[in-house]
């Protein structure tokens, strides 16, 4: 496995742009996590990313170097988060669990 999994909490900036970001976007890590791709047991790491508009991507470690800046080690109060499922993730998304990720963002009625 590939050693490059940011921690849970992990703050980020995209660093372009993307199908459902733009550069200079606000995200942070909500899932590490690996699973198996062929019958030699090669496992391919992946790691879940929420951005500040809500919409959540998975990256590969190369992808995630390509793609982000990591800003600081995990965010207090962010880093036990444990990924359940993009529902599970909707609603703490809307609950507010991750604003102390995003400080000033409001969340807007969908």
């Amino acid at each position: 496995m590939q050693k490059d999994l940011r921690p849970v909490g992990t703050q980020l900036i995209a660093r372009v742009d993307g199908p459902q970001w733009s550069r200079g976007a606000r995200a942070i890590v909500v899932a590490r996590r690996t699973y198996p791709v062929d019958i030699f047991q090669y496992r391919k790491a992946i790691t879940g990313v929420l951005f500040q508009s809500g919409a959540y991507e998975e990256f590969s470690p190369s992808e995630l170097r390509r793609t982000f800046l990591a800003l600081v080690n995990p965010k207090p109060g962010l880093a036990g988060y444990r990924f359940e499922g993009l529902r599970p993730l909707v609603r703490d998304f809307h609950d507010g669990r991750f604003s102390a990720a995003f400080p000033g963002h409001r969340l807007e009625a969908s």
